[in-house]
């Protein structure tokens, strides 16, 4: 077989560098030297004829695999360990002696990071050495880089992913330089493909790998522009944005994540990654970036589509990190995201032009479905879903309150006509969610009792003059609507309309309840609908449509509309609407007095306008009357004002007697003028019924009771919690909305609940406040969870003993009721609370801290409900083997599995295991957090802890060393050494600040832990471990002669750990005076 024997032949010449046993034969002697024996000499240079040898096999082999019939050929080989070995080894050896030793210095990456070789360990690789330092062969690198080119280019035949895998980088390295260099000298390039060239054949996901390894701190400035240059336009490839992300997204994840990820993958997204908030934050700075060699509208144009494009994916992930990056990196920049902008016209303006068309009314108004004459679509139901859908994505999935106002505020009637057509249709209700969200969120971070009063001025809108939402099977859609002829209304007319009434005033009710609407705000309403409903006004010059095209019966019916919706506000919300009474009575003062006026006015009543009543809501204005526009029967009467005195009277009655009625100066001087305006209506009780005259009476005796209770109108009625009501209302606001199921409303409960405790508001409750905080750590968003420790430290400032009592005693578990990742999140929360306190931390609180992060770090205390668990998880895995037996009939068989372990999985799940706490002992990934608590704490205010504490955590510290040499304990191996560098940090402050501890490391006891460190530093096997005891090691050292000779900053000092007179404990010297000579180093022979 051909390819058997090319790979033989390539095997022969590769056998000095890839067998050992030779290797060992031939020390001392390079690559080149061992395989330039066996080749024919000529004029060459040792290093031409080696790689133009292994240019020659590499490519016969590609030209079998590109030749050969049988596509199974190329997966046997490359997937074969012994051929697969043989065809990197050709690889290695034209990377590492043909190109690298012809690269300028920084092109490149270093050697280390290269993918590892196949060639073994002992040869010594040394580059080509000329007169003037190392020849650089031009030729040379350009038949590599052709031949290599040709190869990692060939569709996907022959060996290109073998070549991509192993030298793509040093390909790109190689054309990079010959760009630089070729277009300096001028030289024909002789057909060699260029860097960009390349580039673009590269698919994105490699390309961003490479060119960031490509971009060392040491590269020429001439190619670190060229690859930032080509890094930049990434973004602008088809996939270029889901590339950029992902690779974000593996280059951030932290080690817990990444095992965390792989014993749990997520279900919800098909890349298998979880993108965190910091991978959210750098891609949305680098793709909201403008490369300077392209315009703005030419890269969001070329980004755009991309974003919009994982917006409407079902993948979580890719939804979350679309919404962020459009709403936070494109829209929230005045420059991309303003009206007009790119940003705009390729977000914003389709989803407003889909909910909200901008139709001028050109085109005919109708099309034709063979005889049937159809309206016009102007958008479709798929279009509608779609906006709908993008939008609620780039509101509701990230709180941005800005972009939520510029967004909804336009759409808001839109938003409305969809969940009002939802509500009166049965079976649809997939807009009606999705509307109300957006609704909801935008009046509870924006401005709700503006929303409900225009809601309720366009109670019944479902379009625009030409155009008007309508039901299709399939959903909803947008079509023409042409002018039509005012026809009379009628009984299906007026059932109808009171029906769609109905729908639309409960669904307000549900928006109201959704929304978690203020009491102020309901009382608005109440006001506002109330005015227009009894009076026939509207505040300002606010814009009503109600939505119907009987132009003649608008005004009645706007008064129908206010008078269904005060009174469902009565039912529902009677609480509410009483909260703000002083308008409420305003307005109740302003229909008696008119009515008195009018009754002793000599003047006609204006009978061109028919007062409108209760009655008329179930039964519309006669047709004839609407026609002649005369009064409706009884419009004269005293039947129609009486039912709206009636009803303002039972009005001011139910806010008297309201529990949450509150007097002020204002109010009583409004009873007052009620009281006169009552008086007046009893006097003239020949014009009214008994029913107004017995309520009058009693609305009397209660004004009379109200204004006797403040002692007139000279005080005001005592009130001591009247400095604190708007406290209360905002504290059980923000409770509502860390209670609600959407992120951004929780986000915004939070913020409300910290501007209280920011200003320290004395209706919080500190315990049950800081129990509030803790429960909202289990959160799973990452803002929410770092607004919650924010939240914390402002508490902890306030009232540092109760809060940091309480973490100390969440994190310790004693009731082993928490979950690992709480724990954790504790933790964390503790972890910021003791930075913040700065020197507070002392006296109680820092022996809390301090004595609960000792006893959690070295704890071997039982955990029984733990050994419980493990006990039931082996029962249950017991008892499954035994059903499965028995349903088996005997032992169940095993089915072997061929596929090869993967030692790095297995010692990494073997790690992991060992983390996990037993019944004798803590969790390990708890105890390094306990550690690096208690060397924050050592850092913020050592002095304060004391030298008791600190000698425990020198010897917890030293026994964790000593005996906790385990693998999977390395992580806690770590927190001890960081515990000794935070410990000498602390101390060396205090000593160049001049300030006295009274203890510190000396004689025996430094001894000892500077040969502990050095013996784990020699013996220890994870690597960062040895690091971190390296660079302890030095520092002890370091301040050792700092405190023994006396060196302080800025001047001559005695040593911070002593005082003069005092000798310390364990030093055999004691520290001199400043006029003591000092000690001098001399430099001897």
């Amino acid at each position: 077989m051909i390819a058997e024997r090319e790979l033989a032949n390539a095997s022969a010449f590769l056998a000095p560098v890839l067998n050992r046993d030779t290797i060992i034969k031939a020390q001392g002697e390079s690559v080149l030297e061992r395989l330039d024996e066996a080749l024919p000499k000529d004029e060459s240079t040792p290093q031409e004829r080696v790689i133009h040898k292994a240019l020659a096999l590499l490519t016969r082999i590609q030209n079998v695999l590109c030749s050969a019939q049988d596509v199974n050929l190329r997966d046997e080989i490359l997937y074969t360990s012994s051929s697969r070995q043989v065809i990197d080894g050709l690889i290695d050896l034209i990377s590492l002696e043909g190109i690298y030793p012809n690269l300028l210095s920084g092109v490149g990456i270093p050697i280390e990071r290269r993918v590892k070789t196949v060639l073994k360990s002992g040869i010594i690789t040394r580059p080509i050495e000329g007169a003037g330092g190392p020849a650089l062969d031009e030729k040379l690198l350009i038949d590599i880089v052709n031949q290599l080119t040709m190869m990692s280019n060939d569709g996907n035949k022959g060996l290109w992913i073998a070549v991509q895998d192993r030298s793509l980088v040093d390909i790109m390295a190689a054309l990079g330089q010959l760009d630089y260099v070729l277009a300096q000298s001028q030289v024909d390039r002789a057909n060699t493909i260029s860097f960009q060239t390349q580039l673009e054949k590269t698919p994105s996901f490699i390309a961003i790998s490479m060119l960031t390894n490509l971009v060392q701190p040491s590269a020429p400035d001439w190619l670190r522009s060229k690859l930032t240059a080509a890094l930049s336009l990434i973004p602008m490839r088809p996939d270029g944005v889901r590339q950029t992300i992902l690779f974000l997204a593996r280059s951030l994840r932290d080690p817990m994540s990444l095992e965390r990820e792989e014993m749990e993958p997520s279900d919800n997204s098909a890349h298998g990654l979880s993108i965190s908030l910091e991978t959210l934050n750098h891609a949305t700075k680098l793709l909201s970036s403008v490369p300077s060699s392209v315009s703005t509208d030419e890269y969001i144009f070329a980004i755009g589509p991309q974003l919009l494009a994982l917006l409407d994916e079902n993948d979580e992930d890719m939804q979350r990190a679309a919404s962020y990056i459009i709403g936070f990196g494109i829209l929230s920049k005045k420059t991309l995201g303003a009206p007009g902008t790119v940003g705009w016209k390729i977000f914003v303006l389709p989803i407003f032009e889909s909910l909200k068309p901008q139709d001028d009314g050109s085109g005919e108004d109708y099309t034709y479905k063979g005889k049937r004459r159809l309206p016009r679509v102007l958008v479709s139901n798929k279009s509608l879903h779609l906006a709908l859908q993008r939008l609620s994505r780039l509101i509701l999935v990230h709180p941005n309150p800005g972009l939520t106002k510029r967004l909804i505020q336009p759409m808001l009637l839109p938003l409305w006509a969809l969940s009002g057509l939802t509500a009166e249709c049965v079976g649809i209700r997939d807009y009606s969610k999705g509307a109300m969200q957006l609704m909801s969120t935008y009046m509870k971070v924006c401005a709700g009792g503006e929303v409900l009063l225009k809601i309720s001025d366009n109670l019944l809108w479902e379009g625009g003059p030409r155009w008007s939402y309508n039901i299709c099977p399939t959903g909803f859609i947008i079509h023409r609507q042409a002018p039509q002829i005012p026809e009379p209304p009628n009984e299906v007319h007026e059932q109808l309309l009171v029906y769609r009434l109905d729908a639309r005033i409960g669904l307000l009710m549900e928006l109201i309840e959704l929304a978690t609407v203020t009491d102020a705000d309901v009382a608005q309403l109440f006001l506002h609908v109330t005015k227009g409903w009894l009076l026939g006004t509207q505040d300002g010059d606010r814009q009503v449509s109600i939505g119907l095209q009987a132009n003649s019966e608008n005004d009645t019916i706007r008064k129908i509309t206010s008078a269904k919706i005060a009174e469902r506000l009565l039912n529902d919300h009677k609480d509410k609407v009483s909260s703000n009474p002083e308008n409420l009575i305003e307005l109740v003062s302003q229909i008696l007095l008119g009515y008195c006026e009018r009754l002793e006015s000599t003047k006609p009543r204006d009978q061109g306008a028919a007062p409108v009543t209760l009655s008329t809501i179930g039964s519309i204005v006669d047709r004839s009357d609407l026609q002649t526009n005369k009064p409706a029967p009884g419009g004269d009467s005293n039947e129609d004002p009486m039912e709206i005195i009636s009803i303002a009277i039972s009005l001011l009655s139910t806010l008297l007697t309201s529990p949450e009625f509150v007097s002020s100066i204002k109010i009583r001087t409004v009873l007052t003028s009620v009281r006169s305006a009552l008086t007046r209506l009893i006097d003239a009780r020949a014009n009214l019924p008994d029913s107004i005259i017995m309520a009058s009476t009693n609305a009397i005796s209660l004004t009379d009771l109200q204004l006797s209770a403040s002692g007139g109108l000279g005080a005001e009625k005592p009130n001591p919690n009247a400095n604190h009501v708007d406290d209360r209302k905002t504290h059980a606001l923000a409770l509502k909305y860390l209670s609600d199921e959407i992120p951004p409303v929780r986000a915004e409960g939070l913020s409300i609940l910290i501007s209280l405790i920011s200003t320290s508001s004395p209706i919080l409750d500190i315990g049950s406040t800081a129990i509030l905080l803790l429960s909202l750590l289990q959160d799973e968003e990452d803002f929410i969870n770092l607004s919650v420790i924010k939240a914390m430290g402002l508490l902890a400032a306030r009232h540092s003993r109760t809060v940091v009592k309480l973490l100390v005693k969440t994190y310790k578990d004693d009731p082993e009721g928490l979950s690992l990742d709480r724990r954790l999140k504790v933790g964390e929360a503790l972890l910021k609370t003791v930075e913040s306190l700065g020197e507070a931390l002392n006296g109680d609180i820092a022996t809390t801290v301090t004595n609960g992060m000792i006893s959690v770090a070295g704890r071997r205390s039982k955990k029984p409900r733990a050994e419980q668990h493990k006990i039931e998880r082996e029962q249950e895995k017991a008892k499954a083997i035994s059903e499965a037996e028995s349903a088996w009939g005997g032992e169940v068989p095993r089915i072997p599995d061929d596929t090869p372990p993967d030692a790095h999985n297995k010692t990494l799940a073997k790690i992991v295991e060992g983390w996990e706490g037993t019944a004798d002992e803590e969790d390990l990934r708890v105890r390094t957090s306990a550690l690096s608590i208690l060397g924050v704490a050592v850092e913020t205010n050592i002095a304060a802890i004391g030298s008791a504490i600190v000698s425990t955590a020198i010897d917890l510290a030293l026994a964790i060393l000593k005996f906790e040499k385990a693998e999977e304990a390395a992580i806690l191996r770590r927190a001890a050494i960081i515990l000794f560098s935070s410990l000498v940090k602390a101390m060396d402050e205090a000593h160049e600040e001049g300030r006295g501890l009274g203890f510190g490391f000396a004689g025996d006891s430094l001894a000892e832990v500077i040969e502990v460190l050095r013996y784990v530093e020699a013996t220890d096997t994870d690597d960062m471990v040895t690091g971190h005891a390296r660079e302890v090691i030095g520092s002890l050292e370091e301040w050792q002669i700092k405190s023994v000779m006396g060196i302080k900053a800025g001047r001559e000092a005695t040593s911070s750990i002593s005082t003069p007179g005092t000798q310390l404990a364990g030093l055999s010297l004691k520290p001199e005076t400043s006029r003591t000579p000092r000690p001098h180093i001399e430099e001897i022979d």
